[in-house]
């Protein structure tokens, strides 16, 4: 794409590797929220995470890597969210069967409800305190943080910490 921009404007097409490269760097320069990277390591030490995305961000570059059993990219599945192979395929190399993983995602068509129509469990991180579209199955789980997810999977792992 960017080569072609590139033809079209007259210049040097050469130009669109260097180009990518800024892009990339760029787009991997991501601004976690405060509680993002203590959450994914109390669960990442608990549970195996994968990723998913229909973006290009590469975990690695992120320095998250560490912290997950593989990412897996529309790009390189050939398919993005809310797809259902794409949670399918993320479900075969985890080795659980869909109805046991639990997606966790905060866009309501792409992560929800994607994940609902392959049969995985649903966690929606809704740190805007949106309204759920009444046109759709809620999600099985709701929270604001990612660190209320972990609260809650510790307390589950826990049943003797969880009170009625």
């Amino acid at each position: 794409m960017i080569e072609r921009m590139l033809a079209e404007a007259g210049e040097d097409v050469a130009l669109g590797s260097s180009a990518y490269d800024a892009y990339f760097a760029a787009r991997c320069e991501v601004e976690h929220y405060d509680d993002s990277v203590p959450s994914l390591e109390r669960m990442a030490a608990r549970l195996p995470l994968a990723a998913l995305s229909n973006g290009n961000a590469c975990l690695r570059t992120i320095g998250l890597m560490h912290l997950f059993r593989f990412q897996l990219g529309a790009g390189d599945h050939g398919a993005g969210k809310p797809d259902p192979g794409i949670f399918h395929a993320a479900c075969a190399r985890l080795g659980h069967d869909p109805g046991v993983v639990l997606h966790v995602g905060d866009d309501v068509r792409t992560d929800i409800e994607g994940a609902q129509r392959a049969g995985l469990r649903t966690a929606w991180i809704n740190r805007e305190g949106a309204t759920w579209p009444r046109r759709m199955p809620p999600p099985d789980l709701e929270f604001t943080t990612l660190t209320a997810l972990a609260d809650w999977l510790d307390a589950a792992r826990h049943p003797e910490s969880m009170s009625a």
